[in-house]
């Protein structure tokens, strides 16, 4: 089941029915009402304009949306709460059943997983691009984002892997966690993140006809899993030593706790007049040190692919009929 964590959409404008005007920000051209908007940043994520000459409205709202169940995201499970917690509101009131046929502008494609060391992680997945010319990566402690490098913003597609837990524990949503009971839920979670920031990612990425929402949330496919397969080529290596030579690196190498910098001071020690052939007698050594942490890495890699691929198991129908959904 494919799951968002944001969601803008566009819907006619009877998708809406305004219960208190003085909530919304008037727009007028010539004395001329054309526009209402809304916007609120907290508890969550909220923007409404109503755009009168048109006939349209944009809506555009977040995962927190869901309160206490947030960690579910939204989903075809969980789109009528999202509605319903947006009328709860009394500033207005969304028609579900319009709702379910208005088009999808951008979506944040999301999945948590759990177990996963980010630190390995984000490592690995930096070494392993498939190409930084096509791709660029931006690497932080908590997060790495991936993107693919081309001139707009607008068909720019975007992965962004970070600590949930960490995220989730700023000051700023301190009040959130606390009001729906959430302190203990991101706790080992790593957040997957795919903005697709125009119609035709949505279209292209899901695998569907057109924009509407019941298609987007009835799609089958794993958009984030197909990315990263996309950008991510795994260095693989063995660790079968094929000669004497290469069975003593080990030896030494494993005998000083696999760190490298107490190999050096071993093969200083036993040969203090090498000087500066101890360079090249440590290569062996640091390449052995270099594919020990990138098989690290994999392993995290391949725990998260699992992970991923799990959600969407073949032959498994997880995703429950829309219409008994709204």
């Amino acid at each position: 089941m494919i799951t968002f964590d944001k969601l803008k959409l566009i819907a006619p404008i009877n998708a809406i029915e305004i219960i208190n005007d003085s909530d919304f920000e008037k727009r007028y051209e010539k004395d001329c009402l054309v526009a209402l908007k809304y916007r609120q940043t907290t508890p969550f994520l909220l923007d409404i304009t109503v755009n009168i000459r048109e006939r349209n409205i944009v809506i555009e709202f977040c995962g927190k949306v869901l309160g206490q169940r947030y960690p579910s995201l939204i989903s075809i499970k969980t789109i009528r709460n999202c509605l319903e917690n947006i009328n709860m509101l009394g500033i207005c009131r969304l028609d579900a059943d319009e709702m379910l046929h208005a088009e999808v502008l951008k979506a944040d494609v999301t999945r948590d997983v759990t177990g996963v060391d980010t630190k390995e992680l984000f490592s690995y997945l930096f070494r392993n691009i498939r190409s930084y010319k096509r791709y660029r990566a931006y690497p932080s402690s908590n997060s790495l984002t991936i993107e693919k490098n081309v001139t707009s913003p607008k068909i720019k597609k975007r992965l962004i892997i970070y600590n949930k837990y960490a995220e989730m524990t700023k000051a700023k949503n301190q009040k959130f966690l606390k009001e729906y009971n959430l302190e203990n839920s991101f706790e080992n979670v790593v957040r997957l993140e795919l903005n697709l920031t125009c119609k035709k990612q949505v279209r292209e990425s899901l695998h569907i006809s057109d924009n509407r929402l019941s298609l987007v949330l009835e799609s089958k496919v794993n958009p984030i899993h197909d990315f990263i397969k996309e950008v991510i080529t795994p260095i693989y290596s063995s660790n079968h030593q094929s000669n004497y030579k290469s069975y003593l690196t080990m030896l030494v190498w494993n005998d000083c706790g696999r760190d490298i910098q107490k190999v050096e001071e071993k093969l200083r020690a036993h040969h203090p007049s090498r000087g500066a052939n101890i360079k090249k007698m440590m290569e062996p050594f640091r390449s052995l040190t270099s594919q020990w942490i990138n098989d690290k890495g994999h392993d995290s890699y391949e725990r998260l692919l699992r992970e991923l691929t799990a959600m969407h198991l073949p032959g498994v129908n997880t995703t429950p009929n829309l219409s008994n959904q709204l």
